[in-house]
């Protein structure tokens, strides 16, 4: 309520900033954004705080929070009061007519912690806006992060389950969907489909942790497992739980070997599921780009030897480019 009547979960916010809340605004943008909201108003204040990660005056955080006091918003580990001043511990996205917490980076190094917990960037949009939106009675969101795509189909469903390895991600879930009065979402912790064994759907959404990598570390990136295994055990376990008629939707990375045709992985994928399927490809990369893509950082030794490590991967698996793009699958008996 607070954050809606001040504006922040709505187009007040955006015209006072002069781009989406949410977005990552990089530091060199930041003596624009903060010209723009010198004027102490609850509103800037918030923004200030939530969009753009600084510190704020302690004075004008009260005043933004009233009438919840600062040490109610610090309990919810939201805030803490450091060095005279009030610093987030968590930043505030809006989209898709919601607000979604989320974590951020380190406000130094940019340095994240293996549980670290994403917001919506363009691939979860990309996921929303080609989810089949249709009546249901019961979707499952596997792997749901902060769960943006779980509590945007409990929009058009009766019950909805949201699953996810990591219990960072799911304590994310559970307030964002508190924070929107999101009451029918179940989230369950386990790994991939563990939690929902015995069970079917009429709509599985996943954003899983697609990238081909040779680590392990990052829950949101790194699948643990060779190649593009994880994507590949996510399609074939559509079989056991999408309903007949159901749909499901998939983001993916997966590599391409000489001589094979960009969805031939998918393809692969695919066969036994009883599912018809439209793939999508939206990019191919070659393998040094792919790489540096999800390991560049200030550490030059440290991005050097990541490079390294990941182009040998690519090399014993034989892959020489790297495909991006999503499925959309439609379980279909006799088809």
């Amino acid at each position: 309520d607070l954050l809606v009547a001040h504006g922040y979960a709505g187009p007040r916010a955006t015209a006072a900033l002069g781009a989406p809340i949410g977005a990552e605004h990089h530091a060199a943008d930041l003596p624009l954004y903060l010209r723009r909201l010198a004027e102490p108003t609850p509103l800037h204040t918030l923004i200030r705080l939530f969009a753009l990660h600084g510190a704020v005056a302690e004075a004008d955080a009260r005043r933004a929070f009233s009438p919840l006091p600062l040490e109610e918003v610090a309990s919810l580990g939201l805030v803490e009061r450091a060095d005279g001043g009030v610093r987030p511990l968590v930043a505030l996205a809006v989209t898709e007519g919601l607000v979604l917490a989320r974590d951020r980076p380190d406000p130094v190094t940019f340095a994240v912690q293996p549980d670290h917990v994403l917001g919506v960037g363009p691939p979860a949009l990309l996921l929303a806006r080609l989810t089949v939106r249709r009546a249901a009675r019961r979707v499952l969101d596997l792997g749901c992060g902060g769960g943006v795509q779980a509590l945007l189909a409990a929009r058009h469903a009766e019950t909805v389950v949201g699953g996810d390895l990591s219990p960072r991600a799911l304590a994310f879930a559970r307030f964002n969907a508190l924070l929107n009065g999101v009451r029918n979402v179940e989230w369950r912790e386990g790994d991939l489909y563990a939690p929902v064994a015995g069970e079917r759907f009429d709509l599985v959404v996943s954003n899983p942790p697609y990238v081909v990598s040779p680590e392990s570390w990052l829950l949101f990136r790194d699948g643990g497992e060779a190649g593009d295994g994880i994507c590949a055990r996510i399609v074939a376990g559509l079989d056991s739980h999408l309903a007949e008629g159901g749909f499901a939707t998939v983001l993916a990375n997966w590599g391409m070997r000489d001589g094979e045709h960009w969805s031939d992985g998918p393809r692969r994928w695919v066969e036994g599921t009883g599912c018809d399927a439209w793939i999508l490809r939206s990019e191919v990369q070659d393998p040094l780009t792919y790489a540096a893509v999800w390991t560049r950082g200030p550490d030059e030794a440290g991005y050097r030897d990541a490079l390294e490590r990941w182009l040998s991967h690519y090399g014993a698996l034989g892959i020489r480019s790297l495909a991006m793009g999503l499925l959309v699958l439609r379980r279909r008996a006799g088809g």
